[in-house]
């Protein structure tokens, strides 16, 4: 991916200006966060700071830092996960990817509520009836073997059919017979069929973050939070590039405005850690959940088939006395049996 030309940001106005600029989408901006603690850009001369995900670069020298969908030199189409920049909780992040085989799912991109395929052989082939052609032959064959290891994502199921647990997370709706929109019942006891097109959700999420007409004009204007580190970087470059008759200027820079600039990238990488440890916390409780419902399911199957064993012994008793009276009375009477 080729980078864009380095400019200056000191008159950028909108966000269209800087994601001009950068030469990359506007959706792309809030992807970029700094790296803490702050680092330069590796690229030499270079004055801007480095962010995450970009391979040790600043926004200028790479455009690696957020997801894309391009064609290489080669010919070659290269397809990240989350490429439609949705927004960046979308990243991986250590969430999961989605098995289907959905081109609108693999641009959406990761998500940490995700469903395992049904055990049962039943409800399973009524998922895939449900998912049509998103799913190959053989990632269905690869389904039949493990299904507990294959998962959709949340978007695959209506929200009807879904309900918040007491983490946040989403979970079945627990019910025998399930309804879509076209009134079509679905017996899949407690899991509810995949018939939900992908593409509803992209359009769910890109009309939630489209700002209102009256707050349009302000949110165009509202640059994201690490330009103002760019531009101090710029200021810092400029009086050390000064020249002082024919020498060029020292650097003179305060311990004070080192700090300011250091500051403002470990608040803004603070606030990504921070979100992302909340997703990993909300998923490891969710896993927990999982696997202490796996045990619970197994736990009462196993409650049901003693008592099955226990009835069946029952009635082994009853026949067995049965046939004992049946063969006291033979005797009695002379009859052989």
């Amino acid at each position: 991916m080729e980078a864009p030309d380095k400019n200056k940001f000191v008159d950028i106005k909108t966000r269209q200006e800087l994601a001009n600029r950068l030469k990359c989408d506007t959706k792309a901006l809030e992807y970029a966060v700094l790296k803490a603690p702050p680092a330069n850009c590796k690229k030499k001369d270079c004055p801007y700071p480095s962010i995450e995900r970009n391979q040790g670069l600043c926004v200028c020298c790479g455009l690696y830092w957020f997801p894309s969908k391009r064609t290489t030199r080669r010919g070659k189409e290269l397809v990240s996960r989350g490429h439609l920049l949705l927004g960046p909780e979308f990243l991986s992040s250590k969430l999961h990817a989605c098995d289907c085989n959905n081109e609108i799912c693999v641009g959406v991109g990761y998500t940490a509520d995700m469903f395992a395929f049904p055990c049962d052989a039943t409800t399973r082939s009524q998922w895939y009836a449900a998912m049509g052609n998103h799913l190959l032959p053989v990632t269905k064959q690869q389904i039949d073997r493990k299904p507990r290891n294959f998962k959709l994502a949340h978007w695959h199921f209506h929200p009807c059919h879904l309900e918040r647990n007491g983490n946040g997370r989403r979970a079945f709706r627990k019910e025998v017979t399930y309804k879509d929109e076209e009134n079509k019942v679905w017996k899949t006891p407690n899991h509810p069929p995949p018939n939900c097109l992908p593409g509803r959700f992209k359009d769910y999420i890109e009309a939630e973050k489209e700002p209102q007409p009256q707050d349009r004009w302000l949110f165009e204007q509202t640059l994201p939070v690490w330009i103002k580190s760019m531009r101090r970087c710029e200021q810092i470059d400029r009086r050390a590039k000064q020249p002082e008759g024919n020498k060029r200027a020292k650097i003179n820079v305060s311990p004070m405005e080192h700090r300011a600039v250091a500051a403002v990238h470990e608040k803004a990488e603070l606030e990504a850690r921070v979100t992302t440890l909340l997703q990993q916390l909300a998923e490891a409780e969710n896993d927990r959940l999982l696997s202490k419902k796996e045990i619970d399911d197994r736990d009462n199957e196993n409650k049901e088939l003693r008592a099955a064993n226990k009835e069946l012994k029952q009635e082994m008793q009853n026949l067995n006395k049965l046939l004992d009276e049946v063969k006291t009375e033979s005797a009695n009477t002379g009859t052989h049996l």
